[in-house]
């Protein structure tokens, strides 16, 4: 009987040693427990991590570890969900086990577990009885089955779970993907609609984005004639092969579009022009857009250097700007359009052609006759000289004409005939040295640099300067080719007369540091050319099937360095036009506003650098307002409004002067063209009255103004209108020092009798202020004519009344004078001011004259 008790006590002690537990653990949360253990007991630990929150993230890790008595792990265990873990206790003492879920922050996580142990007795104290050895077996196996069962429920709970949290993220995921599937829909709709509607717009509207579709016609080409279907690729024809046309034909040709290219020079090649160029940020720009060549365009220059006559530098300074050359840029552009090999491309393979390129027809010795508006397109006549020296006569048919044919355009003469090509009153003249052939001392100063030189007359990038008129003897000189015959504008490389040319060797002796006149010494071949100027009202002829691009839409002068860089922007602009990309009025703002803006600052620079002495701080100046980025200048409102002006030119007869550069480029030690000033006005010009009128009655003064042949912008006439106000404001308002907002610093005003003739500005508020010091004064203002003269110089009338009223003894009494102010007007780099001004009484003061006198 006691046997059986000591049985049923051992049971119940494995009873109560083995537990199953379920325990919560929130995020961040840990759970510890310990039992008491003597040496040699065993202890298991088995558990399963479970998930109790629908739709919870699913992750089921936790940390794990068993400590002894002595703090040391018995086992550690890391993002874990499940384990069963044995070990037997070393000695006495309380081993602690914990669940930690402090590394993780989503959910609360359910875990379940059992503990179960077995206490050591030694073999000589154990039960002998087989009855307690069948109950200690049979307690064992209830303790597996026990946490077998509890194993099932807590994975049963958790495969649950898991099934419930998949079902709903399938369910949103479907909401999300129809929710995609719809917006997606609804833009496609939306976009193939705009597309229509903006291709259905481009042809109904010109005033609208306008991409020129092709007709149902056909088109004689060379006299053979070809019928296509509506749907064939546009007709675009473009007219000029040097730098301009080859930019839009390279452009158009890479974008899909069909050109046909017509040059009128009978060779294939156009031959080298001996010119170097500043590579602006559009032509880079182009080029990296377009070129299929791999090839550099250019190489940097990182100083920006000022000599003296000397040879000496006066100023330096960094400024990274980059160079190229017209043979590298043509023999490029003809690379990638029509696949011409040159030695440029140093053996490398001349582009392939691709898919979606557009077909192109490059056809030289054509020189184009009329262009006839044919509703739907444009017919082009021309003629083209056949290889025994015969013409024929020919004709296409274009969708778009591109005429891009040079600042003497024949397309510009036909469309704008009263926009003529005008002398500005000085030539350049460029040329190339091979870099071998230059002194070593020249190629110090101009290796990787910009070099400039200035002296009266005189300016020097990398260009000559001839500043006389035509008709001069020097200029019918060196005009004059060696064959004999007169050049209107151009004298191509190696024509020039050898006496010309040896006139402009002296004169670079005389006039150059040594550097750039051994550079001229040394120049074999120059190439020279008239300054003119020449702009065009617009760009968009005949219903938007003509543009003008490059040099035939404004003819920029050398001081720019931004003929290239209009011409690669042009046809940036063009094909983003054809293409959608911007509309029309932007295409023609952008295009109008850059060639307006740089031809205007090409005029006042360039009259300011050869007809002007100025100290080097205003080259420096000017060069730097000149090397402004196109995209971040700022342009006036005149530029947008498509004010046009006739230039007007009155200089001073300056010898021919020669200037030179050095650019070391491809092997080349090359002169270039260009040259910088600040955009401040020289012209010169009479003044509208004798310097001393005195005090004219109202019968003797003028009654005529007759007008210049001069288109008037109205912007300026406002400037202009706006100073003028300033007068009365400050006599009137006793501020007679700011009268400088108004004269010029060598400003002349001949007031008349008592004050007569005042200069410079200095003396003007002085004397003034003097004299009005006893009254008051109130000015008013009443007709007036405005006339601009040119680019820089406006005359003007204007009616006065002026009151002045007395002070002290004579306050009450006024004196009244009645008159005219005749101003002669400059624009100044501060804005318009009064040069000249003469002041007309019409009649003697009405009232009391005593008022101004002294109490």
């Amino acid at each position: 009987m006691a046997s059986i008790l000591d049985i049923l006590l051992l049971l119940t002690t494995f009873l109560a040693f083995g537990h199953a537990h379920n325990i919560q653990m929130k995020a961040h949360s840990r759970e510890c427990f310990h039992e008491s253990l003597h040496k040699d007991d065993k202890m298991t630990v088995t558990f399963q991590v479970g998930d109790r929150e629908f739709g919870g993230s699913g992750n089921l890790d936790i940390d794990f570890w068993i400590q002894d008595p002595t703090g040391a792990y018995t086992t550690n265990q890391r993002t874990v969900s499940s384990g069963d873990h044995s070990f037997e206790a070393h000695q006495d003492g309380k081993f602690t086990y914990c669940f930690s879920n402090e590394h993780w922050s989503a959910n609360t996580k359910e875990v379940s577990f059992n503990v179960h142990g077995i206490v050591y007795v030694p073999e000589h104290e154990a039960p002998q009885d087989p009855l307690e050895k069948e109950v200690r077996q049979l307690s064992e196996l209830l303790a597996q089955v026990k946490d077998e069962q509890g194993y099932i429920v807590v994975r049963e709970r958790t495969h649950r779970n898991t099934a419930e949290s998949t079902n709903a993220r399938v369910k949103w995921w479907s909401l999300f993907q129809l929710g995609v599937l719809a917006g997606e829909v609804f833009f496609q709709v939306w976009f193939i609609r705009r597309f229509f509607e903006v291709k259905g717009g481009q042809n109904t509207n010109k005033d609208k984005n306008r991409k020129v579709m092709a007709t149902n016609r056909g088109s004689q080409v060379n006299g053979e004639h070809a019928t296509n279907g509506a749907s064939r690729k546009p007709n675009i024809v473009i007219v000029g092969g040097s730098l301009g046309g080859l930019f839009a034909g390279m452009a158009l040709k890479t974008h899909g579009y069909n050109t046909t290219l017509l040059e009128r020079t009978p060779e294939n090649l156009l031959h080298n022009q001996g010119a170097g160029i500043v590579a602006g940020g559009d032509t880079l720009e182009f080029f990296k857009r377009y070129d299929r060549t791999g090839k550099p365009v250019a190489v940097p220059s990182y100083k920006r250097i000022y000599l003296n006559q000397k040879g000496d530098i006066i100023h330096e300074e960094v400024n990274r700007q980059n160079m190229t050359s017209w043979d590298l840029c043509y023999y490029l552009l003809r690379a990638n359009y029509d696949r011409v090999d040159s030695p440029y491309l140093e053996g490398g393979k001349l582009p392939e052609t691709r898919p979606t390129d557009g077909k192109i027809n490059y056809v030289y010795g054509a020189t184009v006759t009329g262009i006839e508006d044919k509703g739907d397109y444009v017919a082009v006549s021309y003629k083209r000289k056949r290889e025994d020296g015969t013409e024929e006569l020919c004709a296409i048919n274009a969708d778009l004409l591109v005429a891009a044919d040079g600042p003497s355009s024949t397309i510009r003469g036909i469309l704008e005939p009263q926009v003529k090509r005008t002398y500005a009153g000085y030539c350049v003249i460029r040329g190339t040295v091979p870099e071998l052939e230059g002194s070593e001392a020249a190629l110090e100063v101009f290796r990787e640099r910009f070099c400039f030189f200035h002296a009266p007359g005189i300016q020097n990038l990398t260009y000559t300067i001839a500043g006389d008129h035509e008709g001069s003897p020097e200029l019918e000189k060196l005009m004059t080719d060696k064959n004999g015959r007169r050049r209107h504008i151009t004298i191509p490389p190696g024509m020039i007369a050898p006496e010309a040319w040896d006139m402009v060797k002296q004169m670079g002796k005389e006039k150059l540091p040594p550097q750039m006149a051994e550079m001229a010494e040394k120049t074999k071949n120059p190439f020279v050319q008239c300054i003119t100027d020449a702009i065009t009202p617009k760009n968009l002829f005949m219903g938007d099937k003509v543009v003008l691009v490059g040099d035939s839409l404004a003819n920029f002068r050398p001081h720019t360095v931004a003929s290239t860089s209009q011409a690669a922007f042009d046809a940036m602009c063009l094909v983003d036009w054809l293409d959608g990309k911007i509309d029309r009025k932007e295409f023609i703002k952008q295009s109008m506003q850059f060639a307006r803006a740089i031809q205007d600052m090409g005029v006042k620079i360039g009259d300011r650098s050869q007809f002007e002495k100025l100290p080097i701080d205003e080259y420096i100046k000017d060069r730097n307002f000149a090397s402004i980025k196109r995209e971040e200048r700022e342009y006036p409102a005149w530029t947008l409004d498509g004010a046009h002006c006739t230039l007007i030119y009155q200089t001073t007869s300056i010898p021919p002067i020669m200037l030179s550069q050095v650019l070391s480029l491809f092997a080349l030690a090359q002169t270039t063209v260009a040259s910088y000033t600040s955009p401040y006005c020289s012209e010169n010009i009479s003044f509208i009255l004798p310097a001393s009128i005195g005090n004219a009655t109202f019968n003797s003064l003028p009654t005529t103004f007759a007008p210049a042949a001069q288109a008037q912008d109205p912007t300026i006439l406002a400037q202009i209108r706006n100073t003028l106000a300033l007068y009365p404001l400050c006599i009137d308002g006793k501020d007679f020092a700011s009268l400088s907002l108004v004269f010029t610093e060598d400003a002349v005003a001949n007031y008349s009798e008592p004050l007569n003739t005042l200069t410079p500005l200095s003396s003007i508020p002085s004397v003034l202020e003097a004299s009005l010091a006893p009254v008051t004064t109130q000015h008013q203002l009443g007709t007036q004519v405005i006339e601009l003269l040119g680019h820089c110089t406006a005359r003007s009338l204007t009616y006065f009344v002026a009151n002045h009223f007395g002070n002290g003894l004579y306050e009450g009494q006024v004196a009244y004078a009645y008159g005219q102010y005749r101003d002669v007007w400059i624009n100044t780099r501060a804005g318009w001011r009064i040069k000249e001004r003469t002041l007309a009484y019409m009649g003697p003061l009405i009232g009391n004259a005593s008022v101004f006198a002294a109490q």
